[in-house]
């Protein structure tokens, strides 16, 4: 008994070892993915998810031997080795392997924490349970969206299956919110407080009572804006622009534009590095400072436009004449579609 215990141990070590070199050499291999040409990264991507699922097998044939694998006790309690490790790098080789079939990478990470609550990645398999089940999650809620409108007649109300809302996305929310509350020294904790942002709005978009719900996505988008070294501090502030553009209050109008113009100056002053993220957020601020100005005005189209007096004051200082004749024209577009100019 002992012996084959002793070989069980040997065997869990060799998959380990394989995983971390396969995943290390795939790590190396993302990283200079860019430089690769096309045909080039095909073959690569071919090898390595042949070696993936090559490994996915032998790491499924452990587990179902092993299903509650334990070895290599500890002084104080629990083992040094157990089969949450197992599930928890079958996941991660699942999600790259096994893309058309993500519920298979979230069943290992949850069979993962469910089996170790002192999971040494908790916070980032619950970070990759909360990614997966949102984006499923979305893709039903998205069909179910569109089914209800096929269907629909007259005034009926929409399922509760195709609503943007916490029940539906509960255990993503609920992946998200114990990151945020329990790990904050995590590398994630600012990608799960900015996902959570993402989620309240979501469900605002939803609601009959959307206001707390914007209210609160404002509050996890400030947390990183209150961060201007964080990586995520544009992406941020975009967000909280977009949430105060839709709330179509006239205070959250003038500051959702004073967010747009400070990222037009961060494209203007080269801050954000990648030139197409660069390009894209120069073009929606333009768009959405032209919206924001337009819903200034309302539907009182024969009071003096507030619109104007607005884009004096947000563009005061500002240098870049050619972006403030494209949000001009923007909004002179919009009123003509709208029949008002």
């Amino acid at each position: 008994s002992g012996f084959s215990t002793a070989l069980t141990a040997i065997d869990f070590i060799t998959l380990q070892m394989e995983y971390r070199a396969l995943m290390a050499e795939f790590n190396e291999y993302l990283a200079r993915q860019s430089t690769l040409s096309a045909q080039e990264m095909e073959a690569e991507q071919t090898r390595f998810r042949n070696e993936q699922l090559e490994l996915i097998s032998q790491y499924t044939a452990f587990i179902d031997a092993n299903p509650y694998f334990s070895a290599i006790e500890q002084p104080g309690g629990g083992s040094l080795a157990e089969a949450a490790d197992l599930y928890y790098n079958l996941a991660e080789l699942q999600y790259y392997a096994i893309p058309t079939d993500l519920t298979l990478a979230l069943n290992s990470y949850k069979r993962a924490l469910q089996l170790d609550p002192l999971l040494p990645d908790r916070d980032l398999a619950l970070y990759n349970v909360a990614f997966i089940s949102s984006e499923l999650q979305r893709r039903a809620v998205d069909d179910a969206k569109i089914a209800y409108r096929e269907t629909a007649r007259g005034l009926d109300n929409p399922p509760a299956n195709a609503l943007y809302s916490q029940q539906n996305f509960s255990e993503a929310h609920e992946s998200l919110t114990e990151i945020v509350e329990n790990y904050p020294e995590s590398k994630i904790w600012e990608e799960s407080v900015y996902r959570l942002g993402l989620l309240y709005f979501s469900y605002s978009t939803d609601s009959d009572d959307p206001d707390p719900l914007r209210a609160q996505a404002l509050d996890y988008f400030d947390q990183i804006v209150a961060k201007p070294k964080s990586p995520l501090y544009y992406d941020a502030l975009y967000q909280r622009g977009w949430v105060r553009l839709n709330s179509m209050d006239q205070d959250d109008l003038r500051l959702a534009m004073t967010d747009f113009m400070e990222l037009l100056m961060a494209t203007d002053a080269g801050l954000i590095s990648d030139p197409q993220v660069a390009a894209d957020y120069r073009e929606d601020a333009v768009d959405n400072i032209a919206y924001c100005l337009i819903a200034l005005d309302g539907t009182d189209f024969n009071a003096r436009s507030r619109g104007v007096a607005e884009l004096q004051r947000v563009f005061e200082g500002y240098s870049n004449q050619q972006i403030v004749e494209q949000v001009l024209d923007r909004s002179t577009s919009l009123k003509l579609d709208m029949g008002v100019s």
